[in-house]
């Protein structure tokens, strides 16, 4: 039996913001909260999974706009379930940073999303946002870590949406230099390829992500729009039937076997995004002198996925099994 290493939680489609590229706008099903009943029964079915998969509180939505975050938080923590947060930052409290980032919050990080070292850059990027606020909301968050020695990391995320790459590169120094424990460079996931060159499984849901959109319908992608409509893989409900059951049914693993022997389906087949490969680790030496000098000549950490590289001052290793996919599940 599979087991995700972390099940996604789509605890609100809604969103306040349009960033370029997103596929939230467009997104091909009602958007809407989910309901705390249904958040509450996916938790108590994570609890009794051995090992227990990370939770992620959020996939394409803003999870501070659910009504009820601040319960969701606290009950994520009473589970002691492992966690971590994503957020825009726009709406973002210090209330909401004192529940995460707290001695007795199983939360292990908290990710912002900001796209711009300018606001100008910014608000292109994401229409919606509020630039100068978003960053009070982060360094106010970096701020709270420190006075209270909290374990929880704190990143921020920049996604390519047509900055220039100097941009990014001082983005990144720029965030390092002001105390976040990571910043994560994203790649912006568009490409459609019309003749497949598929030859890899794709890992979101083989054994990466078990994927819960808001109306608790399972899915086995996070931005494919496509793949949401093509598979009908069930729903989460009703609330008795054990996830890992659900998350191995007959037409996912049918589904699983078939890409690990390079059959793709639908939207599978023509996706250019597809996660897949180990990815790249070590350190970094930058060329840009304003990013030198922000660094203070500290050795930047560095480790690849195919959707995300990392950049910390601190050295964080993810062991080849993390991107493992094994062999045929008959």
């Amino acid at each position: 039996m599979l087991i995700p290493k972390q099940i996604v939680i789509e605890t609100t489609s809604h969103c306040n913001m349009r960033c370029r590229f997103c596929p939230q706008p467009d997104a091909p099903y009602k958007i809407g909260h989910m309901s705390f009943a249904l958040i509450e029964s996916i938790l108590e079915r994570t609890k009794v999974i051995e090992p227990t998969p990370t939770v992620v509180m959020n996939l394409n939505g803003e999870s501070t706009l659910h009504p009820r975050i601040l319960e969701i938080v606290a009950l994520v923590n009473s589970l002691k379930l492992r966690y971590y947060f994503t957020s825009n930052g726009l709406k973002w409290t210090r209330e909401l940073t004192e529940r995460v980032c707290n001695k007795d919050s199983s939360a292990y990080q908290i990710l912002f999303s900001h796209n711009g070292l300018y606001d100008s850059t910014a608000e292109v990027a994401c229409p919606g946002t509020n630039p100068s606020l978003v960053v009070r909301n982060m360094l106010d968050v970096i701020d709270y870590k420190r006075e209270n020695n909290a374990s929880q990391d704190v990143g921020v995320k920049i996604i390519d949406r047509g900055q220039d790459f100097q941009e990014i590169e001082e983005f990144i120094g720029t965030w390092l230099h002001h105390g976040m424990d990571y910043v994560c460079h994203g790649k912006v996931l568009i490409t459609r390829n019309k003749q497949t060159m598929r030859k890899y499984p794709c890992r979101y849901s083989d054994d990466m992500f078990m994927l819960i959109r808001s109306n608790g319908k399972i899915t086995p992608c996070g931005w494919n729009n496509d793949a949401i409509t093509f598979y009908d893989w069930g729903y989460v409900e009703p609330n008795d039937i054990p996830l890992m059951e659900l998350y191995n049914a007959p037409i996912i693993n049918e589904w699983r076997n078939d890409q690990r022997r390079g059959i793709f389906h639908g939207p599978c087949l023509e996706c250019g995004f597809a996660f897949t490969g180990y990815g790249w680790e070590g350190v970094l030496t930058p060329r840009n002198q304003r990013v030198i000098d922000l660094c203070e000549g500290r050795p930047i950490y560095y480790h690849e996925d195919y959707f995300n590289r990392f950049f910390s001052f601190k050295k964080r290793i993810r062991k080849p099994s993390h991107y493992y996919v094994g062999g045929h599940l008959e």
